[in-house]
């Protein structure tokens, strides 16, 4: 008897670390992402390096609109950004909470604050709708590089679901992030390190490659990357959903503008933290 109940018990419990996590949000419920990011670049211009370097930080919320069978909709609003620049000897700065902010960056990046975005995710946590991406979305995709890249969609990483809860799994994961006029193509592994009730912690190492073009100052610029990128990750096994993570890159890019090639080295370090309202 003994033996059968622990045959029974052993069972249970690889039976529990085996299922999938599933996307489970329900109409209503609204979550709250705060973004941070710092980067340090080092760029060699002719024969002189400089250093430019930036902090950041969008809190953005969530609203669960609906939820129809295989979709969800969203509401996502940017309530609060805040971005400290330094570069060549000159600061930038802006705050949305400052009503009087003017310059630049409140000129490229005021029109986000505040401003109710719609999309539509499947149970795979995919985006499959969402309004065109205006001006002010474009300045902080290309403004603030992998910060806004995140900023799609931070509450919910589709290469988390649907995989087994079994400590020690790994799996390969690669994809595509199209930014305006930038892609970025990644490639890297996910391996699940442990669970403790109800959160699961995940670390990922990969590599990032970016090829395209962006906007500085109202110039285009071509732009080639690789980039290390190592991640830690919590979830939520009931919901689906990010509860923390933090991810470190470094890289080497070059920028070709005014008819040169510009090397430069990045490194970042962006964290996201979530709470449910």
């Amino acid at each position: 008897m003994k033996k059968i109940l622990l045959g029974l018990a052993l069972f249970a419990t690889f039976s529990a670390f085996s299922q999938a996590t599933k996307l489970a949000l329900k109409k209503g419920q609204v979550f709250e992402i705060t973004l941070t990011s710092k980067t340090v670049s080092e760029a060699d211009m002719m024969g002189q390096t400089m250093e430019t370097t930036g902090e950041n930080t969008i809190i953005e919320k969530y609203e669960v609109l609906e939820v129809n069978g295989n979709t969800i909709d969203l509401q996502k609003t940017v309530t609060r950004m805040r971005t400290d620049a330094q570069m060549m000897g000159q600061s930038m700065s802006y705050d949305s909470d400052d009503k009087n902010a003017s310059g630049e960056l409140a000129d490229a990046f005021g029109g986000l604050v505040g401003k109710p975005k719609m999309m539509q995710i499947d149970m795979n946590g995919n985006i499959t709708k969402e309004a065109e991406k205006d001006e002010a979305e474009k300045n902080l995709m290309q403004g603030l590089g992998t910060l806004g890249q995140q900023a799609g969609i931070a509450l919910i990483n589709p290469s988390l679901l649907n995989r087994s809860l079994q400590p020690g799994t790994s799996w390969s994961d690669s994809g595509t992030i199209a930014a305006d006029k930038l892609t970025t193509q990644t490639n890297g592994t996910y391996t699940l390190l442990s669970t403790t009730g109800n959160l699961a912690s995940f670390q990922y190492e990969g590599k990032q490659q970016m090829e395209g073009m962006i906007e500085q100052m109202g110039q285009s610029m071509g732009m080639k990357g690789n980039t290390n990128v190592k991640m830690n990750i919590v979830m939520n096994t009931d919901t689906g959903v990010i509860n923390e993570y933090t991810n470190t890159t470094d890289g080497k890019t070059s920028i070709d503008a005014m008819g040169m090639t510009i090397p430069a080295t990045v490194k970042s370090t962006i964290t996201a933290k979530v709470k449910v309202l």
